[in-house]
């Protein structure tokens, strides 16, 4: 039997990763893969094909390897390994950037193959170090993520980008459920409807404009919050903005898997990013996908934008100025022509990449050697101070200090 490890923050609640964990996992399985998923973040499972991983958590992946002892390394090396045969072709596929090392790790312990496909929307500012090892996993066709992607990573890495060896992300838009959920609202005013994690950067930016939009065109509205938070802290700050006026009435749903599809059916208005955009796109709701790194609007989905995560060349135009083109002046209502691609295909051209992979020489990064004295310094510092004051406090700092 073959074997196909993902590596990934969490699979709890609802996220775009779990999502694509979710339906990569169901075609490898299709293929005879036996899969397994490691994460490190505690919570409830919302997914149902992810609940079988629940006893997969391994604290210590939350760490960076040069963080801990060789023993605490090679206790996550024996749990992991434990769950494979000798006898197995073994992938592991680091979902998320924090993972890249963990990966060539854990792939060497099994003599195995580390494939390198990050689904993170922004990533930090890489050392020569670290990009040398991301254009020696890119030479070895084993980084798999797009040029538009790896660009956010590193221009050096991109520039040397073959487009031969890439992965497809299938498209996540099947997470609208058919039954209903009661809830109260105002039905005489326009919902907009804001799908995603509430710690995402651009969430506090939206809510500022969806409040700018209410009270410029005296309009009251309702704000629907598909999505949680990791820590109250990012709740209690985008309630501390709503709480200056009573023109924006919001709703909060948490985390919801699937979206039960009378949400939706009251929607005037998405506001998303990334693979969350197609949920709105798929019910025919004018969608404004937002930019991951400016964390401003690239547009009306299928009218003034066909990206869902980072700008090219569209103009940057307020959320405010969309709002009131959508609800006022009664904008951008046509049905985006938008076909979802051929699952099917994308499957194949996965799987057939991974079995061409497969046959590469069993030769390992050192990763041990790549963080230095200042990176190490660096994450030390970063982690004491999200110890003391967590991470939503320090992004309230942040926006506090640049806006």
């Amino acid at each position: 039997m073959k074997t196909y490890i993902f590596l990934n923050n969490s699979i709890r609640q609802m996220g775009g990763a779990q999502m694509y964990i979710r339906n990569k996992m169901l075609a490898l399985e299709k293929e005879g893969w036996h899969v397994e998923v490691f994460y490190f973040l505690e919570g409830k499972i919302l997914i149902p094909e992810l609940k079988k991983f629940k006893d997969n958590r391994i604290e210590n992946l939350r760490f960076p390897i040069f963080s801990l002892s060789e023993n605490a390394r090679k206790q996550v090396l024996n749990i992991i390994s434990n769950r494979v045969t000798k006898s197995d072709d073994v992938v592991i596929e680091s979902v998320t950037f924090g993972f890249r090392h963990w990966g060539e790790l854990i792939a060497e312990h099994l003599s195995g193959l580390n494939l390198l496909f990050f689904v993170n929307e922004t990533y930090p500012k890489l050392s020569k170090a670290e990009e040398d090892y991301l254009l020696w996993k890119q030479k070895r066709g084993e980084y798999l993520n797009h040029i538009s992607v790896k660009k956010k990573a590193s221009i050096r890495v991109a520039s040397e980008h073959n487009d031969k060896y890439e992965f497809i992300m299938t498209p996540y838009n099947n997470v609208v459920s058919p039954e209903s959920i009661n809830f109260e609202f105002d039905k005489s005013l326009p919902v907009i409807t804001s799908i995603g994690r509430l710690e995402k950067n651009y969430i506090l930016k939206m809510v500022l404009e969806v409040i700018k939009f209410a009270e410029e065109n005296d309009t009251k509205v309702n704000l629907f919050f598909i999505g949680g938070a990791s820590e109250k802290g990012y709740i209690d700050n985008i309630k501390a903005e709503l709480s200056k006026t009573n023109m924006v009435i919001p709703h909060f749903f948490g985390y919801l898997f699937p979206i039960p599809v009378n949400i939706l059916d009251v929607t005037d208005v998405v506001i998303a990013v990334s693979g969350s955009v197609l949920v709105g796109v798929s019910r025919n709701i004018p969608t404004i996908s937002i930019d991951v790194n400016d964390s401003y609007p690239l547009g009306v989905f299928g009218h003034t934008t066909h990206s869902r995560l980072f700008r090219s060349n569209e103009a940057i135009v307020p959320t405010s100025e969309i709002l009131k083109d959508i609800i006022l002046d009664n904008k951008y209502k046509e049905a985006v022509n938008y076909i979802d691609p051929d699952v099917d295909v994308i499957n194949r051209h996965n799987s057939d990449l991974i079995n061409k992979l497969l046959n590469n020489n069993k030769v390992y990064y050192n990763v041990m050697e790549i963080s230095s004295f200042k990176d190490k310094l660096s994450y030390y510092m970063k982690s004491s101070l999200r110890n003391i004051i967590g991470d939503a406090k320090i992004e309230k700092i942040r926006r506090r200090i640049f806006g």
